[in-house]
């Protein structure tokens, strides 16, 4: 019964953290885009929530459900060298990439 008690707690914790992820990645791309461009934004932040999960079950349907966890070595090793320029763009507003949301 103490198994199934932390895990029901773990996925009632999991949600929580899940449901706050929305607030978070609008208020960042309002504060990086601001308000005429939102709408722009929030559709490219959209496509790789839309791809993620079909392309993870396609590659556990027909290759291996590992394969799912390998697939992230690749993008990062792909996107780590076009990263270096960070910060805060000439306006004082937060440079975002759509690049980085692939």
């Amino acid at each position: 019964m103490r198994g199934l008690i932390w895990l029901v707690a773990a996925r009632v914790l999991q949600g929580v953290g899940g449901a706050l992820l929305m607030p978070i990645v609008r208020y960042v791309l309002v504060r990086a885009f601001g308000p005429r461009d939102f709408v722009a934004a929030m559709s490219a932040a959209g496509i790789p929530g839309l791809l993620g999960p079909l392309l993870g079950g396609v590659l556990s349907q027909y290759a291996s459900w590992r394969l799912i966890f390998l697939v992230n070595v690749p993008v990062g090793l792909v996107r780590a060298p076009g990263d270096r320029d960070r910060g805060s763009g000439r306006d004082g507003r937060l440079r975002l990439r759509s690049s980085g949301a692939f």
